[in-house]
């Protein structure tokens, strides 16, 4: 009984704990430099982006900020039946990408990602996505279509 119960108590910890991301963390998660121009950059972002089914919501390339946003799910059965929640209508990325000039041919970018759950009344509510793979292959995408660019440049 005692096993069970120190069983049962750890499954639960394990389920609530959230890791904690200092500032550096966080930024080497979400920053990444580029040996290309700010224009180039913000062109290859925008076509990744919409190569995944991103829409883009926002574009400044002066003021170097690019918003976008995509849905990942819709309302089901378990968000209805199973959780309670029949008052979600789906789920998206919303992400911002921020661009700096650091010289003429090099360029820094932070990626920011929130994770959106929609609600029928027309709201949202979000929540900061600190996924490492998502992160990742954002960036493996953009590191190609840069270098797909910079050829042909």
């Amino acid at each position: 009984m005692r096993l069970l119960l120190v069983t049962l108590l750890f499954s639960l910890t394990a389920c609530v704990t959230t890791a904690t991301w200092t500032p550096d963390q966080r930024r080497n998660l979400q920053q990444r430099e580029f040996a290309t121009d700010t224009t180039t950059l913000f062109n290859a972002i925008k076509s990744i982006l919409r190569d995944d089914g991103y829409i883009i919501i926002n574009q400044d390339l002066n003021g170097g900020l690019i918003v976008a946003s995509k849905d990942i799910s819709s309302a089901g059965f378990f968000n209805v039946f199973v959780s309670g929640e029949n008052d979600v209508s789906g789920k998206a990325y919303k992400l911002s990408f921020d661009l700096e000039m650091i010289t003429e041919s090099r360029t820094r970018t932070r990626l920011t990602i929130n994770e959106m759950v929609k609600y029928k009344g027309g709201g949202e509510q979000g929540s900061e996505l600190l996924k490492p793979e998502v992160y990742n292959a954002i960036y493996r995408a953009l590191t190609h279509e840069v270098a797909k660019r910079n050829a042909v440049n």
